[in-house]
């Protein structure tokens, strides 16, 4: 993480959800490569298996992951733990797995898997992400 904005409370809120969607464009480029790549070498029809197209998961990367920057950003403070890191990776998670089932489940198949399963992907797999991401992460 770098250094955290000073000054009143508001302008390290916005300042600090700015900082989180800026990062979050890394990402989408990385993401965005991997998805073309996977599209070109034969995923295409992996994807054509749950409805998707490649415009339809690059406008996903596009749009979940600078939400999920933006809870990142409006986090931030309490990414100085591990079980903070853990949270932050929980909550970022949410925009990114309701997205991502939005395109894989149909709209009839919505009430009944959408929230069990986004939010149980999210609760699993984003304190994991938050827990590497404190162990990798260099602390002053």
């Amino acid at each position: 993480m770098s250094e955290e904005p000073t000054g009143s409370l508001s302008r390290r809120l916005i300042a600090n959800v700015l900082w989180g969607v800026r990062e979050s464009f890394f990402f989408i480029k990385v993401y965005s490569v991997w998805a073309l790549v996977a599209w070109f070498a034969g995923a295409a029809v992996l994807y054509a298996k749950y409805g998707l197209s490649i415009i339809g998961v690059l406008l996903f990367y596009c749009t979940a992951l600078p939400l999920a920057g933006a809870v990142v950003g409006l986090l931030r403070p309490l990414g100085r733990t591990l079980l903070g890191q853990m949270f932050i990776g929980a909550m970022a998670a949410l925009p990114i797995t309701f997205a991502g089932f939005t395109l894989v489940f149909t709209r009839a198949e919505w009430p009944q898997l959408l929230i069990p399963t986004a939010v149980g992907t999210a609760v699993v797999l984003g304190p994991l992400y938050g827990a590497i991401n404190w162990i990798v992460t260099p602390r002053q």
